[in-house]
Protein backbone atom coordinates (compact mmCIF):
# COMPACT_ATOMS: atom_id res chain seq x y z
CA UNK A 1 0.00 0.00 0.00
CA UNK A 2 1.50 3.62 -0.75
CA UNK A 3 1.01 6.22 1.68
CA UNK A 4 -0.53 9.63 -0.09
CA UNK A 5 2.29 11.99 -0.46
CA UNK A 6 4.98 9.82 0.64
CA UNK A 7 7.41 8.03 -2.81
CA UNK A 8 6.30 3.80 -2.86
CA UNK A 9 9.54 2.30 -1.26
CA UNK A 10 10.35 -1.15 -2.62
CA UNK A 11 12.29 -4.23 -0.82
CA UNK A 12 15.45 -3.13 -3.19
CA UNK A 13 15.35 0.32 -2.03
CA UNK A 14 15.26 -1.08 1.91
CA UNK A 15 19.11 -0.99 3.59
CA UNK A 16 20.92 -4.14 2.98
CA UNK A 17 21.08 -4.75 6.94
CA UNK A 18 16.94 -4.77 7.03
CA UNK A 19 16.69 -6.52 4.10
CA UNK A 20 18.51 -9.16 5.84
CA UNK A 21 16.58 -9.20 9.06
CA UNK A 22 13.39 -9.91 7.19
CA UNK A 23 14.55 -12.40 5.13
CA UNK A 24 16.00 -13.71 8.40
CA UNK A 25 12.42 -13.15 10.03
CA UNK A 26 10.36 -14.70 6.85
CA UNK A 27 12.97 -17.87 7.36
CA UNK A 28 12.07 -17.94 10.60
CA UNK A 29 8.80 -18.07 10.86
CA UNK A 30 8.83 -20.60 7.71
CA UNK A 31 10.81 -23.24 9.59
CA UNK A 32 9.22 -22.32 12.72
CA UNK A 33 5.42 -23.22 10.71
CA UNK A 34 7.67 -26.18 9.16
CA UNK A 35 8.15 -27.30 12.65
CA UNK A 36 4.95 -27.18 14.22
CA UNK A 37 3.00 -28.68 11.19
CA UNK A 38 0.28 -30.82 12.88
CA UNK A 39 0.67 -33.95 11.52
CA UNK A 40 -3.15 -35.09 12.90
CA UNK A 41 -3.19 -38.94 13.34
CA UNK A 42 -6.83 -40.47 14.35
CA UNK A 43 -7.93 -44.04 14.21
CA UNK A 44 -9.02 -46.57 16.35
CA UNK A 45 -7.76 -48.02 19.78
CA UNK A 46 -6.88 -51.49 17.77
CA UNK A 47 -4.82 -49.39 15.15
CA UNK A 48 -3.23 -47.28 18.03
CA UNK A 49 -2.17 -50.46 19.31
CA UNK A 50 -0.51 -52.10 16.38
CA UNK A 51 0.86 -48.72 14.95
CA UNK A 52 1.82 -46.11 18.09
CA UNK A 53 2.69 -48.14 21.06
CA UNK A 54 5.37 -50.41 20.03
CA UNK A 55 8.58 -49.27 21.44
CA UNK A 56 6.66 -46.35 22.73
CA UNK A 57 4.91 -47.62 25.81
CA UNK A 58 6.75 -45.80 28.64
CA UNK A 59 6.04 -42.40 26.82
CA UNK A 60 2.92 -42.99 26.66
CA UNK A 61 2.18 -44.05 30.40
CA UNK A 62 3.49 -41.08 31.62
CA UNK A 63 1.47 -39.23 34.81
CA UNK A 64 0.65 -35.26 34.37
CA UNK A 65 4.60 -34.68 36.68
CA UNK A 66 6.27 -37.12 34.65
CA UNK A 67 5.29 -35.34 30.98
CA UNK A 68 6.04 -31.95 32.70
CA UNK A 69 9.40 -32.89 34.39
CA UNK A 70 9.90 -34.70 30.44
CA UNK A 71 9.45 -31.07 28.86
CA UNK A 72 11.62 -29.58 31.39
CA UNK A 73 14.58 -31.86 30.59
CA UNK A 74 13.93 -31.71 27.13
CA UNK A 75 14.31 -27.90 27.47
CA UNK A 76 17.17 -28.28 29.42
CA UNK A 77 20.84 -29.04 30.29
CA UNK A 78 22.85 -29.75 33.38
CA UNK A 79 26.05 -27.42 33.81
CA UNK A 80 29.72 -28.57 34.38
CA UNK A 81 29.17 -28.15 38.46
CA UNK A 82 26.17 -30.77 37.75
CA UNK A 83 23.59 -28.59 38.35
CA UNK A 84 20.21 -28.44 36.31
CA UNK A 85 19.41 -25.52 34.46
CA UNK A 86 15.91 -25.48 32.41
CA UNK A 87 16.51 -22.82 29.29
CA UNK A 88 12.87 -22.05 29.29
CA UNK A 89 13.12 -19.53 32.29
CA UNK A 90 16.74 -17.96 31.33
CA UNK A 91 15.41 -15.12 28.84
CA UNK A 92 12.64 -14.00 31.21
CA UNK A 93 13.79 -14.61 35.11
CA UNK A 94 16.14 -13.49 36.81
CA UNK A 95 18.01 -13.71 40.34
CA UNK A 96 15.51 -16.36 41.61
CA UNK A 97 17.60 -19.04 40.82
CA UNK A 98 17.07 -20.52 43.93
CA UNK A 99 12.95 -20.49 43.42
CA UNK A 100 13.34 -22.32 40.14
CA UNK A 101 15.82 -24.89 41.12
CA UNK A 102 13.08 -25.39 44.03
CA UNK A 103 9.74 -25.98 41.71
CA UNK A 104 12.32 -27.92 39.42
CA UNK A 105 13.12 -30.62 42.31
CA UNK A 106 8.99 -30.36 43.24
CA UNK A 107 8.33 -31.98 40.00
CA UNK A 108 11.74 -34.19 39.78
CA UNK A 109 10.07 -35.81 43.21
CA UNK A 110 6.33 -36.25 41.85
CA UNK A 111 7.86 -37.53 38.48
CA UNK A 112 9.50 -40.17 40.54
CA UNK A 113 6.33 -41.21 42.06
CA UNK A 114 7.04 -39.33 45.28
CA UNK A 115 4.33 -38.00 48.04
CA UNK A 116 5.00 -34.89 47.00
CA UNK A 117 3.35 -35.64 44.01
CA UNK A 118 -0.12 -35.53 45.93
CA UNK A 119 0.49 -31.71 46.82
CA UNK A 120 -0.39 -27.91 44.92
CA UNK A 121 2.49 -26.57 44.32
CA UNK A 122 1.69 -23.21 46.03
CA UNK A 123 4.04 -20.06 44.66
CA UNK A 124 3.91 -17.56 47.20
CA UNK A 125 5.68 -13.93 46.78
CA UNK A 126 5.63 -10.19 46.36
CA UNK A 127 4.03 -8.21 43.39
CA UNK A 128 6.24 -8.67 40.49
CA UNK A 129 8.53 -11.41 41.84
CA UNK A 130 8.33 -13.74 38.77
CA UNK A 131 5.44 -16.56 39.52
CA UNK A 132 2.73 -15.40 36.87
CA UNK A 133 6.03 -15.35 34.59
CA UNK A 134 7.36 -18.75 36.02
CA UNK A 135 3.68 -20.45 34.93
CA UNK A 136 3.40 -18.81 31.66
CA UNK A 137 6.65 -20.17 30.46
CA UNK A 138 5.56 -23.79 31.44
CA UNK A 139 2.43 -23.68 29.65
CA UNK A 140 4.46 -22.88 26.93
CA UNK A 141 7.11 -25.26 26.89
CA UNK A 142 4.28 -27.59 27.15
CA UNK A 143 2.72 -26.23 24.14
CA UNK A 144 5.78 -26.89 22.25
CA UNK A 145 6.71 -30.23 23.57
CA UNK A 146 3.35 -31.31 22.72
CA UNK A 147 4.04 -31.02 18.87
CA UNK A 148 7.87 -33.14 19.45
CA UNK A 149 7.85 -36.39 18.31
CA UNK A 150 9.08 -37.14 22.49
CA UNK A 151 6.07 -35.30 23.82
CA UNK A 152 3.59 -36.98 21.51
CA UNK A 153 0.22 -37.67 23.27
CA UNK A 154 -2.75 -38.99 22.09
CA UNK A 155 -6.35 -38.84 23.78
CA UNK A 156 -9.94 -40.72 23.02
CA UNK A 157 -11.50 -38.99 20.64
CA UNK A 158 -14.81 -36.65 21.80
CA UNK A 159 -13.53 -37.41 25.60
CA UNK A 160 -14.10 -33.79 27.60
CA UNK A 161 -10.93 -34.36 30.02
CA UNK A 162 -8.61 -36.03 26.72
CA UNK A 163 -8.42 -39.83 28.24
CA UNK A 164 -5.75 -41.56 27.92
CA UNK A 165 -6.36 -44.21 25.40
CA UNK A 166 -4.60 -47.13 27.34
CA UNK A 167 -7.14 -46.52 30.24
CA UNK A 168 -9.04 -48.95 27.79
CA UNK A 169 -7.10 -51.62 29.13
CA UNK A 170 -9.14 -54.21 31.46
CA UNK A 171 -7.47 -54.43 34.30
CA UNK A 172 -7.39 -58.00 34.33
CA UNK A 173 -5.01 -58.15 30.95
CA UNK A 174 -2.46 -55.11 32.71
CA UNK A 175 -0.47 -57.90 34.25
CA UNK A 176 0.01 -59.06 30.60
CA UNK A 177 0.46 -55.21 29.38
CA UNK A 178 3.51 -54.85 32.23
CA UNK A 179 4.92 -58.29 30.77
CA UNK A 180 4.61 -57.23 27.22
CA UNK A 181 6.07 -53.52 27.19
CA UNK A 182 7.58 -53.26 30.77
CA UNK A 183 5.52 -50.51 31.62
CA UNK A 184 2.85 -49.83 34.51
CA UNK A 185 -0.66 -48.72 33.84
CA UNK A 186 -2.80 -46.11 36.13
CA UNK A 187 -6.11 -44.68 36.14
CA UNK A 188 -9.88 -45.52 35.29
CA UNK A 189 -11.69 -44.69 32.39
CA UNK A 190 -13.78 -41.56 32.77
CA UNK A 191 -17.72 -41.94 33.33
CA UNK A 192 -18.40 -39.88 29.66
CA UNK A 193 -15.76 -42.73 28.07
CA UNK A 194 -17.58 -45.76 29.93
CA UNK A 195 -20.61 -44.43 29.47
CA UNK A 196 -19.95 -43.86 25.44
CA UNK A 197 -18.17 -47.78 25.46
CA UNK A 198 -21.13 -49.25 26.67
CA UNK A 199 -23.99 -47.54 24.77
CA UNK A 200 -21.64 -46.88 21.61
CA UNK A 201 -19.46 -49.77 21.07
CA UNK A 202 -21.22 -51.87 22.63
CA UNK A 203 -18.11 -52.74 25.44
CA UNK A 204 -15.61 -53.05 22.38
CA UNK A 205 -12.80 -51.02 22.97
CA UNK A 206 -11.11 -52.26 20.41
CA UNK A 207 -13.36 -49.75 17.57
CA UNK A 208 -13.10 -46.75 20.40
CA UNK A 209 -11.90 -43.70 18.45
CA UNK A 210 -7.93 -42.48 19.35
CA UNK A 211 -6.36 -39.05 18.06
CA UNK A 212 -3.19 -37.11 18.38
CA UNK A 213 -3.95 -34.50 21.04
CA UNK A 214 -1.76 -30.98 21.17
CA UNK A 215 -1.60 -29.18 24.80
CA UNK A 216 -3.03 -25.86 24.10
CA UNK A 217 -4.39 -22.75 26.57
CA UNK A 218 -6.23 -21.06 23.92
CA UNK A 219 -8.25 -24.78 22.83
CA UNK A 220 -8.60 -25.66 26.76
CA UNK A 221 -6.82 -29.30 25.75
CA UNK A 222 -4.05 -29.58 28.78
CA UNK A 223 -3.61 -26.90 30.18
CA UNK A 224 -6.44 -24.74 32.09
CA UNK A 225 -6.40 -21.13 34.02
CA UNK A 226 -8.74 -20.46 36.81
CA UNK A 227 -8.96 -16.86 37.83
CA UNK A 228 -12.23 -15.22 39.21
CA UNK A 229 -12.99 -11.95 38.60
CA UNK A 230 -13.72 -11.58 42.15
CA UNK A 231 -12.64 -14.04 44.64
CA UNK A 232 -15.37 -13.17 46.71
CA UNK A 233 -18.32 -14.05 44.05
CA UNK A 234 -16.43 -17.13 42.27
CA UNK A 235 -18.25 -19.49 41.32
CA UNK A 236 -17.16 -23.37 42.09
CA UNK A 237 -18.77 -24.55 38.25
CA UNK A 238 -16.47 -22.18 36.79
CA UNK A 239 -13.58 -24.66 38.23
CA UNK A 240 -15.49 -28.30 38.03
CA UNK A 241 -18.52 -27.63 35.86
CA UNK A 242 -21.92 -28.07 36.57
CA UNK A 243 -25.40 -30.19 35.64
CA UNK A 244 -25.96 -29.05 32.25
CA UNK A 245 -29.53 -28.52 32.14
CA UNK A 246 -30.55 -28.65 28.15
CA UNK A 247 -28.89 -32.24 28.11
CA UNK A 248 -31.06 -33.82 31.11
CA UNK A 249 -34.07 -33.96 29.04
CA UNK A 250 -32.39 -35.81 26.20
CA UNK A 251 -30.15 -38.48 28.99
CA UNK A 252 -33.14 -38.53 30.78
CA UNK A 253 -31.10 -38.28 33.88
CA UNK A 254 -28.99 -35.41 35.95
CA UNK A 255 -26.63 -38.12 36.81
CA UNK A 256 -25.71 -39.50 33.59
CA UNK A 257 -22.20 -37.82 32.71
CA UNK A 258 -23.29 -37.08 29.59
CA UNK A 259 -25.14 -34.32 30.80
CA UNK A 260 -22.65 -32.80 32.67
CA UNK A 261 -20.93 -29.68 31.60
CA UNK A 262 -17.42 -30.22 31.25
CA UNK A 263 -16.75 -26.93 31.06
CA UNK A 264 -14.60 -26.28 34.53
CA UNK A 265 -11.30 -25.66 34.20
CA UNK A 266 -9.85 -28.86 36.05
CA UNK A 267 -11.07 -31.06 33.10
CA UNK A 268 -9.12 -28.24 30.30
CA UNK A 269 -6.31 -28.87 32.61
CA UNK A 270 -6.07 -33.00 32.41
CA UNK A 271 -3.43 -34.48 31.52
CA UNK A 272 -1.56 -31.07 31.97
CA UNK A 273 -1.54 -28.38 34.04
CA UNK A 274 -3.76 -26.07 36.13
CA UNK A 275 -3.12 -22.97 37.19
CA UNK A 276 -5.04 -21.49 40.30
CA UNK A 277 -4.87 -17.40 40.82
CA UNK A 278 -5.70 -16.00 44.36
CA UNK A 279 -6.79 -19.29 45.49
CA UNK A 280 -6.45 -18.79 48.50
CA UNK A 281 -9.04 -15.83 48.42
CA UNK A 282 -11.98 -17.53 47.12
CA UNK A 283 -15.07 -17.38 48.82
CA UNK A 284 -15.43 -20.35 51.97
CA UNK A 285 -17.40 -22.66 49.69
CA UNK A 286 -14.04 -23.74 48.42
CA UNK A 287 -12.83 -24.63 52.13
CA UNK A 288 -16.12 -26.90 51.90
CA UNK A 289 -14.02 -29.29 53.94
CA UNK A 290 -13.52 -28.18 57.02
CA UNK A 291 -17.19 -25.82 56.93
CA UNK A 292 -18.89 -29.31 56.96
CA UNK A 293 -16.20 -31.92 58.49
CA UNK A 294 -14.97 -29.99 61.32
CA UNK A 295 -12.48 -33.03 62.30
CA UNK A 296 -10.84 -34.03 58.89
CA UNK A 297 -7.76 -34.92 60.26
CA UNK A 298 -5.95 -34.09 56.84
CA UNK A 299 -7.76 -30.46 56.28
CA UNK A 300 -6.56 -29.95 59.99
CA UNK A 301 -2.96 -30.68 59.48
CA UNK A 302 -3.13 -28.74 55.96
CA UNK A 303 -4.67 -25.55 57.65
CA UNK A 304 -1.76 -25.64 60.52
CA UNK A 305 0.36 -26.14 57.77
CA UNK A 306 -0.81 -23.30 55.81
CA UNK A 307 -0.70 -20.77 59.08
CA UNK A 308 2.51 -22.03 60.04
CA UNK A 309 4.10 -20.95 56.47
CA UNK A 310 2.31 -17.77 55.87
CA UNK A 311 3.18 -17.08 59.62
CA UNK A 312 -0.45 -16.05 60.19
CA UNK A 313 -2.65 -17.02 62.80
CA UNK A 314 -5.76 -16.67 59.84
CA UNK A 315 -4.76 -17.17 56.14
CA UNK A 316 -6.42 -15.40 53.92
CA UNK A 317 -9.11 -17.00 52.18
CA UNK A 318 -10.08 -18.32 55.67
CA UNK A 319 -13.12 -17.95 57.65
CA UNK A 320 -11.63 -18.63 61.50
CA UNK A 321 -8.34 -19.15 62.95
CA UNK A 322 -6.23 -22.10 62.89
CA UNK A 323 -6.92 -22.84 66.26
CA UNK A 324 -10.44 -22.03 66.06
CA UNK A 325 -10.76 -24.80 63.91
CA UNK A 326 -9.13 -27.14 65.81
CA UNK A 327 -10.93 -26.07 68.78
CA UNK A 328 -14.45 -26.69 66.63
CA UNK A 329 -13.22 -30.56 65.80
CA UNK A 330 -12.50 -30.63 69.44
CA UNK A 331 -15.98 -29.50 70.37
CA UNK A 332 -17.56 -31.66 67.74
CA UNK A 333 -15.89 -34.44 68.51
CA UNK A 334 -14.06 -34.42 72.59
CA UNK A 335 -12.57 -38.37 72.52
CA UNK A 336 -11.09 -37.64 68.91
CA UNK A 337 -7.25 -38.34 69.49
CA UNK A 338 -5.42 -37.51 66.44
CA UNK A 339 -7.53 -33.76 66.34
CA UNK A 340 -5.70 -33.19 69.69
CA UNK A 341 -2.51 -34.34 68.50
CA UNK A 342 -2.29 -32.36 65.57
CA UNK A 343 -3.18 -28.77 67.31
CA UNK A 344 -0.63 -29.78 69.73
CA UNK A 345 1.90 -30.18 67.34
CA UNK A 346 0.60 -26.73 65.86
CA UNK A 347 0.46 -25.47 69.68
CA UNK A 348 3.65 -26.24 69.69
CA UNK A 349 5.24 -25.01 66.42
CA UNK A 350 3.95 -21.39 67.59
CA UNK A 351 5.45 -21.42 71.29
CA UNK A 352 2.55 -21.55 73.27
CA UNK A 353 3.65 -24.72 75.23
CA UNK A 354 1.37 -24.66 77.90
CA UNK A 355 -1.68 -25.29 75.63
CA UNK A 356 0.28 -27.76 73.64
CA UNK A 357 1.25 -29.84 76.73
CA UNK A 358 -2.80 -29.38 77.73
CA UNK A 359 -3.53 -31.06 74.23
CA UNK A 360 -1.09 -33.67 74.26
CA UNK A 361 -1.71 -34.68 78.16
CA UNK A 362 -5.40 -34.92 76.95
CA UNK A 363 -4.48 -37.16 73.96
CA UNK A 364 -2.47 -39.44 76.45
CA UNK A 365 -5.12 -40.23 78.73
CA UNK A 366 -7.53 -41.04 75.79
CA UNK A 367 -5.49 -43.46 74.03
CA UNK A 368 -2.39 -44.20 76.53
CA UNK A 369 -0.96 -46.98 74.00
CA UNK A 370 -0.25 -44.87 71.08
CA UNK A 371 3.57 -44.64 70.92
CA UNK A 372 3.08 -41.22 69.00
CA UNK A 373 1.30 -39.32 71.74
CA UNK A 374 4.18 -40.42 74.52
CA UNK A 375 6.57 -39.80 72.24
CA UNK A 376 5.71 -36.24 71.50
CA UNK A 377 4.88 -36.09 75.18
CA UNK A 378 8.62 -37.04 76.21
CA UNK A 379 9.77 -34.61 73.53
CA UNK A 380 7.64 -31.49 75.43
CA UNK A 381 9.45 -32.73 78.51
CA UNK A 382 12.28 -32.20 77.31
CA UNK A 383 12.16 -28.73 75.73
CA UNK A 384 10.95 -27.71 79.47
CA UNK A 385 13.60 -29.64 80.70
CA UNK A 386 11.77 -32.10 83.35
CA UNK A 387 13.71 -34.87 82.37
CA UNK A 388 12.15 -37.65 84.66
CA UNK A 389 8.81 -37.15 82.87
CA UNK A 390 10.20 -36.90 79.69
CA UNK A 391 12.23 -40.18 80.59
CA UNK A 392 9.13 -41.75 81.73
CA UNK A 393 6.99 -40.81 78.29
CA UNK A 394 10.55 -41.87 76.23
CA UNK A 395 10.26 -45.14 78.15
CA UNK A 396 6.36 -45.90 77.39
CA UNK A 397 7.16 -44.68 73.42
CA UNK A 398 10.12 -47.55 72.96
CA UNK A 399 8.38 -50.14 74.99
CA UNK A 400 5.57 -49.35 72.08
CA UNK A 401 7.83 -49.92 69.35
CA UNK A 402 8.55 -46.50 68.41
CA UNK A 403 11.17 -46.75 66.17
CA UNK A 404 13.09 -42.47 65.58
CA UNK A 405 16.09 -42.16 67.98
CA UNK A 406 16.12 -38.39 68.77
CA UNK A 407 13.96 -38.21 72.04
CA UNK A 408 16.20 -40.84 73.17
CA UNK A 409 19.22 -38.78 71.80
CA UNK A 410 18.06 -35.46 74.12
CA UNK A 411 18.12 -37.54 76.91
CA UNK A 412 20.94 -38.98 76.19
CA UNK A 413 22.86 -35.56 75.27
CA UNK A 414 21.29 -34.49 78.91
CA UNK A 415 22.77 -37.37 80.71
CA UNK A 416 19.34 -38.63 81.74
CA UNK A 417 18.72 -41.63 79.61
CA UNK A 418 18.71 -45.21 81.11
CA UNK A 419 18.03 -48.30 79.23
CA UNK A 420 15.20 -50.20 80.01
CA UNK A 421 15.38 -53.51 81.20
CA UNK A 422 14.49 -56.22 78.37
CA UNK A 423 10.88 -56.65 77.75
CA UNK A 424 9.06 -60.04 78.79
CA UNK A 425 8.23 -62.00 75.49
CA UNK A 426 4.40 -61.62 76.41
CA UNK A 427 1.86 -62.10 73.59
CA UNK A 428 0.20 -59.24 74.68
CA UNK A 429 2.61 -56.99 74.75
CA UNK A 430 3.51 -58.10 71.01
CA UNK A 431 -0.21 -57.28 70.06
CA UNK A 432 -0.21 -54.03 71.93
CA UNK A 433 2.71 -53.00 69.37
CA UNK A 434 0.63 -53.44 66.56
CA UNK A 435 -2.02 -51.21 67.86
CA UNK A 436 -3.05 -48.80 64.75
CA UNK A 437 -1.77 -45.60 65.06
CA UNK A 438 -2.48 -42.03 63.27
CA UNK A 439 -0.11 -40.94 60.82
CA UNK A 440 0.55 -37.90 62.72
CA UNK A 441 4.40 -36.94 62.86
CA UNK A 442 6.25 -35.91 65.54
CA UNK A 443 6.40 -32.07 66.98
CA UNK A 444 9.89 -31.66 65.97
CA UNK A 445 12.35 -33.22 64.41
CA UNK A 446 14.59 -35.17 66.37
CA UNK A 447 18.28 -34.60 66.51
CA UNK A 448 20.95 -36.85 65.86
CA UNK A 449 19.50 -38.69 62.85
Amino acid sequence: MTIPGRPHQSDDDAPAGEQGQHAGFVHGMAAWAEKHRISPWRGSFADFIEQILPGRAGLLTRSAHQYLWDMMRWNGQTDDSGRFRCRLFDDELFGIDEAIDRVAAYFKAAAAGSEVGRRMLLLLGPPSGGKSTMVILLKRGLEEYSHSSEGALYGIAGCPVHESPLHLVPHSMRADFRASYDAELHGELCPHCRARLEEQYGGDFLRMPVERIHLSEAGRCGIGTYAPHDPTTADLADLVGSVDLSKVAQYGDEGDPRAWSWSGAVYAASRGMLEMIEILKVKREFLYTLEHFPNHHRALASMAKLGLRLKSAQPVGARYTVSCYFERAIAFAPQDVTARMVFGNYLLATGQDAMALEQLDAASRLAPEQATIQYNLGLMYVKKKEYEKASAHAQKAYALGFPLPGLKNKLKAAGKWKEPPPAPAVAEAKEARKTEEPAVPPVEEPSGE
